[in-house]
């Protein structure tokens, strides 16, 4: 497999030898083997850990169905994000806490179908994503939240089919398969959460960037800005993945789409005001973080406990954390090495999504494209550990929070497991003609 100009997660565990990546064996390259001293990558049987990973997501998946579907209690947050735009399609402020229960009490017991009083929780998104969602206020609730759920699972498989642009056709149908119906998908559902939608202008960046269309790639991670504290780190590490010649187009892409945001707030929903109102919000439910029972990151093992200064102080090095890791890995691809971008996109995006403060389960499915790339398209990369414990992490975790949403904390090991997964890989090299009992 050649290696790329642009940046994306090339399409295997990227082997590396004498300093650069080293392609897949083809049938020619076994009918001529190469010069003595020269090594590919072969595999003479295919690693049995994947079957074992399609059984455990695709069990869950029919758990999920049986279990979940026919319950109630789906799309808990959803119903926040309904009510919010049906409080913006009124004119009532949704980042106004006591106005927005005041709506959540006569949309949600005013003969919706819920026969007990809704539970209150904060509006927190910032303008204009009420405005997009006001299509689905001229429908029911429940009918929302349908369509909703349907819109979950195509970004899920959207996003990691284009997340890996190299991978033949096969391999990508089952990855975004697996991908939709993998327990973070799930959870992301069950929430009615919008995690999944980044992953998708994640994957279309990706996709756009290894067709040397930067420019396109900055503007798709523009609109994952609904999530302005994940969406906006993840997009500085990808323009800092980028080679050199790509990076002012895509850094110029993101900046008009977080623009374009901007002035579609400013002129269609609520004016500055509506960004002061939503910043104040977000302050005040920066407070409540504490009591939240699904942090997904470190900084989740302290919250609950350590006091508001220490805790503060404590998030502030965990960020600092991250910013050191991103700029070691930043230098090391400044060089334009294919393989280091590649760790950059993967272990900087997992090391931030690791120790931020704000980062909860369903979040995590923009571990995907990383998780994927190391796992390769073959699941070569399966037979490593490393990578294998890093599958099953961002694999069981989830299914463990659906049981017992009070695990702050805890969940941050998919995140740091990815990550120290681009840490230890290291390549499986074996001269043509030699056995491989591995």
């Amino acid at each position: 497999m050649s290696t790329m100009s642009s940046v994306s997660f090339p399409a295997n565990g990227a082997a590396q030898h004498a300093g650069g990546r080293v392609p897949a064996p083809t049938h020619a390259a076994a009918a001529h083997p190469p010069a003595s001293g020269q090594a590919l990558r072969v595999f003479r049987r295919r690693p049995w850990a994947l079957p074992l990973l399609m059984v455990v997501v695709i069990g869950f998946a029919l758990y999920y169905l049986v279990t979940y579907t026919p319950a109630g209690g789906n799309g808990s947050d959803f119903q926040v994000f309904y009510a919010g735009s049906v409080a913006d399609k009124h004119g009532v402020n949704p980042f106004d806490w006591p106005s927005l229960w005041q709506v959540e009490e006569q949309v949600y017991n005013g003969g919706v179908g819920h026969g007990t009083p809704f539970a209150f929780a904060p509006y927190a998104d910032p303008p204009p994503f009420a405005l997009l969602l006001r299509p689905l206020t001229t429908i029911g609730e429940a009918s929302a939240y349908r369509l909703w759920a349907a819109f979950i699972l195509l970004c899920g498989a959207a996003g990691a089919y284009l997340a890996v642009p190299e991978w033949p056709a096969r391999s990508r149908v089952l990855g975004a398969t697996l991908t939709a119906i993998s327990p973070v998908v799930l959870f992301d559902l069950r929430l009615g959460q919008n995690s999944t939608p980044l992953l998708l202008a994640l994957g279309a960046a990706l996709w756009l960037a290894a067709r040397k269309k930067p420019g396109m790639a900055g503007l798709c991670l523009g609109c994952g800005l609904l999530k302005p504290h994940l969406m906006l780190p993840i997009a500085a590490i990808m323009v800092l993945a980028a080679p050199r010649e790509a990076r002012k187009s895509m850094a110029v892409g993101v900046l008009i789409a977080a623009l374009a945001w901007g002035l579609i707030g400013i002129l269609f929903d609520g004016g500055f005001a509506a960004y002061g109102h939503w910043l104040s919000s977000a302050r005040q439910f920066g407070d409540t973080i504490r009591h939240q029972p699904d942090l997904a990151s470190v900084p989740g093992l302290y919250l609950g406990t350590a006091g508001a200064a220490t805790s503060g102080l404590l998030n502030a090095a965990c960020l600092a954390g991250a910013a050191v890791i991103i700029a070691r890995l930043a230098i090391r691809a400044a060089h334009g090495n294919p393989l280091a971008r590649q760790d950059l996109l993967g272990a900087g995006i997992a090391a931030y999504l690791a120790l931020s403060p704000y980062v909860h389960t369903s979040d995590q499915v923009l571990l995907v494209p990383g998780l994927l790339t190391l796992i390769g398209p073959h699941a070569d990369g399966l037979r490593d550990k490393a990578v294998m414990l890093a599958a099953a992490a961002v694999i069981l975790s989830p299914m463990v929070v659906m049981r017992d949403y009070h695990t702050t904390g805890i969940n941050a090991l998919p995140a740091l497991c990815v990550a120290v997964a681009f840490w230890l890989r290291r390549p499986r090299l074996v001269e043509i003609g030699r056995p491989d009992h591995g």
